[in-house]
């Protein structure tokens, strides 16, 4: 079982064991009989744990972030032949100040750097911090060859890094981890003028003097262990 916690908590760390043991009783098969309506049965609990379907909720389940996390908000769609999409940055934090980086691609496996890096290309993927130092301002324009190369496909998906250096990637942080990348928030790309719930437009964020920031975000890691599907663990909770 701590296996399969292991698994579930390595796609989303920021489950809370109480969501952790919703999921496993959730996502169980019901083995032999005797369930009663709340699903239980006295001889086998919940019935059979499935790793892999809950490692699949666990990927669909978005945490809750406390108030005060760092955050990006974009708009709900963006026209194609319009101006580029505006990103509202939440830049709250309890300690140091932050400055951030913004990520974009046609595709949220993308994200994923150490298994789809390769697969990156300027057409389906791009990052502020390739061009530009760490940015400060509550707000962020995607560049508009970006929005030209990006906008071809029928969503733009979006991620912020969080740093607090201006040049480093120093204590770094994303809005959407890796392993999460199912939970990536994403612009509608349409052909109409449909833009509703995009931030209120202001003027373009400026850079602050800093060298450009063109180091790779720090590898993020997470648990791993192969599970025998033959396993039998059950859910008696």
């Amino acid at each position: 079982m701590a296996g399969i916690v292991a698994l579930v908590l390595s796609v989303n760390p920021e489950l809370t064991a109480t969501d952790v043991r919703g999921l496993l009783r959730d996502t169980a098969r019901e083995v032999g009989s005797g369930y009663g309506p709340d699903g239980h049965s006295p001889e086998y609990g919940y019935g059979q744990v499935d790793a892999y379907a809950a490692v699949q909720a666990a990927q669909r389940q978005a945490p809750t972030l406390p108030a005060g996390t760092p955050s990006i908000t974009g708009p709900a769609s963006a026209d194609r032949s319009g101006p580029p999409p505006v990103f509202a940055l939440d830049l709250a934090s309890d300690g140091d100040e932050l400055y951030y980086a913004v990520e974009a691609a046609t595709d949220p496996q993308l994200f994923q750097r150490q298994a789809h890096q390769a697969d990156r290309t300027p057409d389906t993927f791009y990052a502020s911090w390739q061009d530009s130092s760490f940015l400060s301002s509550a707000d962020y324009r995607l560049p508009d060859q970006v929005r030209q190369r990006l906008g071809q496909a029928d969503a733009l998906y979006y991620r912020a890094w969080f740093s607090t250096s201006p040049t480093q990637w120093q204590g770094a942080f994303a809005s959407t981890e890796d392993a999460a990348f199912l939970q990536t928030p994403e612009v509608a790309v349409t052909s109409g003028a449909d833009t509703a719930g995009a931030p209120a437009t202001r003027d373009a964020p400026q850079t602050r003097d800093a060298p450009q920031v063109r180091d790779v975000p720090p590898a993020v890691r997470t648990a791993a262990r192969s599970v025998d599907p033959d396993e039998q663990v059950w859910c008696r909770w």
